[in-house]
């Protein structure tokens, strides 16, 4: 399990989520556009996994990734925006690998995953009814 043997596969993710949303923020501030946009990315896909690894959800290409986030923001308190909150996280993935986005549309989209992020991790963390 790399840097984290003391952790389980579901606290490994939540933990790299954590920091990739740091290092997306530490990007923006450097000016690195690139860096900031997969960050961000990568922040939802690791938390998408750690639910994914919870619940025993398949985890082998990029539409079950997609298929998993959707099913956590069905979870959320307000699906609709949330499925556009992960458009900007796509958005963003996309731009790691075309250099498309100014600054603001960065910063834009990364505010977007942040609350994304915040959602998605209310929903799991509520207790099941």
């Amino acid at each position: 399990m790399g840097k984290y043997p003391l952790t389980t596969e579901v606290e490994h993710h939540r933990q790299v989520s954590d920091r990739l949303i740091e290092h997306a923020r530490a990007a923006l501030r450097e000016g690195d556009m690139i860096q900031a946009s997969e960050k961000a990315w990568g922040a939802v896909a690791h938390l998408v996994r750690s639910v994914a690894e919870e619940h025993g959800w398949r985890q082998q290409s990029h539409r079950d990734l997609h298929r998993n986030a959707l099913a956590i923001i069905q979870s959320t308190d307000d699906p609709q925006q949330n499925r556009v909150r992960l458009g900007a996280a796509n958005g963003l993935h996309q731009n790691f690998y075309n250099d498309n986005y100014d600054v603001e549309m960065v910063r834009d989209n990364l505010q977007a995953v942040e609350a994304l992020l915040g959602a998605m991790q209310e929903a799991v963390s509520r207790p099941s009814p």
